[in-house]
């Protein structure tokens, strides 16, 4: 078993940019999953990876935040 990071292109992005879909999993349980879009494919594999470590991250401290009584609802709107 392991770590294991599986990421899919989606075919739906054109000769430069890519859309991947992933699933990080734990001795084969799921623990997140999501969406990068319009990624550079210049970049290469391993910024992808990169993005989506960083991904899975936000998610996680975004759900440690509400889990603790934080309401994130329309939080990031005011910074835009």
């Amino acid at each position: 078993m392991g770590l294991f990071i599986k990421i899919i292109n989606d075919g739906t992005g054109s000769k430069s940019y890519g859309n991947y879909n992933y699933e990080v999993s734990i001795n084969g349980k799921t623990i997140e999953s999501g969406r990068i879009e319009n990624y550079p494919r210049p970049k290469k594999a391993g910024q992808l990876i990169k993005l989506v470590g960083i991904d899975v991250d936000k998610k996680v401290f975004t759900r440690t935040l509400k889990n603790l009584g934080y309401n994130l609802d329309g939080i990031a709107d005011k910074y835009k």
